[in-house]
């Protein structure tokens, strides 16, 4: 694997992390003001327009990144790995080169001054998105893209419609904001979504991708 290969595909990844990042925040606008029983556009249809399509980009934009994990070890790819936007389609080809080729949450970052600190719970590792729901909920998706030809839906399944697009970004920030992916058997991108500036405490904007070297299978 080259050096530059790799540094090009890990800042690749960064910024598909960064717009997922910046994707996130609309949802959880929309997940704030549901919470206070209000509705950021003030139209229930044009907030589930919005948290949907966010959340379908949030999907195609985390195959994306796993895409360009598995380009960041040089290997040979299938061509349509570079085309395609439907997450089952770009899994089941990146499937045959990576079983491990999904993200995975990781619960503590170490810090050699001051010890491990927990991102997520242990807990609630568990509850983090895997594949199945992201491709489910892309599925969803599609049926809020188009106008609809019926106006008859109900207020409460609108409201369900929405706290289900909710649950899905909870899933997204358990699963990525401190993971590891694997680009192949000795490299994996290590990953803060939110990383903190350790003099002042103060929450970064720039999202963070290292590399790490040489980690046992096991410990994936």
């Amino acid at each position: 694997m080259k050096g530059s290969v790799l540094n090009k595909y890990q800042k690749a990844y960064e910024r598909y992390m960064q717009e997922i990042k910046m994707r996130s925040e609309v949802i959880s606008k929309i997940a704030f003001e549901n919470s206070k029983g209000g509705l950021l556009t003030g139209h229930i249809d044009t907030d589930l327009d919005m948290a949907y399509l966010q959340g379908r980009k949030i999907c195609e934009l985390i195959m994306y990144a796993c895409v360009a994990a598995n380009q960041a070890s040089s290997k040979q790819l299938n061509s349509k790995l570079k085309k395609s936007y439907k997450p089952a389609e770009i899994k089941k080809h990146l499937l045959d080169i990576n079983s491990h080729f999904f993200p995975k949450a990781r619960d503590r970052i170490g810090d050699p001054d001051k010890g491990p600190t927990e991102v997520i719970p242990s807990s609630e590792l568990h509850l983090a998105l895997d594949i199945d729901e992201l491709t489910s909920f892309w599925g969803k998706s599609g049926d809020f893209l188009h106008a609809k030809r019926s106006a008859n839906v109900p207020q409460e399944k609108k409201r369900e419609s929405l706290a289900v697009a909710v649950d899905f970004l909870m899933k997204v920030i358990k699963l990525l904001s401190h993971h590891w992916i694997v680009v192949d058997e000795t490299t994996q991108f290590a990953v803060l979504m939110q990383p903190v500036d350790r003099e002042t405490g103060r929450a970064l904007d720039k999202v963070q991708v290292g590399i790490l070297k040489q980690v046992a299978e096991q410990s994936i």
